[in-house]
């Protein structure tokens, strides 16, 4: 899937695969619901900017090119940039989570943000980045 419209925002590209706990072999068909606010910390509440569903291949693989969210106050604090993810297997709503990006300056105070879901980003704001998130269901 491809997010990114126009020149609105650092691209990230993205991509991973869906395991069952203790399985080497990807989830065929599973769906990756990712959604996320705007390069200045906006979500679209009145469409569906920034939001896609994904269908994994028969290895269970995914990929997205979207931007880099902003961050965005709240109860005080920022939170620090991430991506909101739900994943679903046959019907069933099997995991609801988040990631972040590694090195953001408000992890330390998101209460959220614990390092299983810190993801390192190879690349730069000029170029765009990449990432990779693999999710084992339990």
């Amino acid at each position: 899937a491809d997010l990114v419209q126009g020149e609105d925002g650092t691209v990230v590209t993205l991509s991973g695969k869906v395991f069952e706990a203790g399985c080497t072999a990807g989830i065929a068909g599973a769906t990756v619901e990712i959604w996320h606010a705007d390069e200045s910390g906006e979500y679209d509440k009145k469409g569906f900017d920034y939001r896609c569903t994904l269908t994994c291949d028969q290895d269970g693989a995914w990929s997205l090119r979207t931007i880099r969210p902003g961050r965005y106050p709240d109860q005080g604090v920022y939170r620090p940039r991430h991506y909101h993810v739900k994943i679903t297997v046959q019907g069933t709503e099997r995991l609801v989570t988040q990631f972040y990006f590694e090195g953001d300056e408000y992890l330390s105070c998101d209460p959220y943000a614990n390092s299983s879901l810190i993801v390192p980003f190879s690349g730069n704001a000029t170029n765009g980045f990449v990432g990779s998130v693999d999710f084992v269901l339990a």
